[in-house]
């Protein structure tokens, strides 16, 4: 879809990192109000 939007013969559509990549997913999926669970930077998360 990104190739033709952009009349272009490749596309690499990959996040540059896995906090892109997180944010990607909830703007896909959360609503307004949805809660989520996250570790503390010192317990790995």
């Amino acid at each position: 879809r990104v190739k033709k939007l952009f009349a272009a013969d490749h596309a690499n559509v990959q996040p540059h990192s896995g906090a892109q990549a997180n944010a990607a997913v909830y703007l896909a999926f959360l609503k307004p109000g949805d809660v989520v669970l996250g570790l503390d930077l010192s317990q790995g998360g």
